[in-house]
């Protein structure tokens, strides 16, 4: 079981009140709310690794790069996965693509389960 308000807690826009009412968000497909813990992990991309993965071969480049691949590794442990390359991370996936995923008996598709528009896709195949 989950706490609301310590969820809420993590939510700084849901600090907010609207006429003299604490704010209350419910998600939409065209965006949701973000977390502390989110809000931080972006500030810090933004502030010391903001490059383009696997296309450079300077620094920052490199740094993305290994940032990335050590996501997918976290995300193959949590839903054992075989392989790090059965990991695919995608955005803003609409429900047709996903349709002409899903018929392939190969493929298995595991999706955040509070996510209404997929901007988190974890794939994997099985052959």
């Amino acid at each position: 079981m989950f706490d609301a308000a310590d969820i809420r807690g993590d939510f700084p826009i849901l600090d907010c009140e609207v006429n003299g009412k604490p704010l209350v968000y419910l998600d939409s497909g065209a965006t949701a709310q973000k977390p502390q813990q989110v809000i931080r992990c972006i500030e810090n991309l933004y502030k010391r690794h903001n490059a383009n993965i696997h296309r450079g071969v300077h620094r920052l480049s490199e740094e993305a790069t290994e940032r990335y691949e050590a996501a997918r590794d976290r995300v193959q442990r949590f839903i054992g996965a075989p392989a790090r390359e059965e990991i695919i991370f995608t955005a803003l996936l609409t429900v047709n693509p996903l349709s002409e995923l899903s018929n392939n008996p190969c493929i298995s598709i595991v999706s955040p389960f509070l996510t209404l528009s997929l901007n988190v896709l974890f794939v994997t195949y099985s052959l």
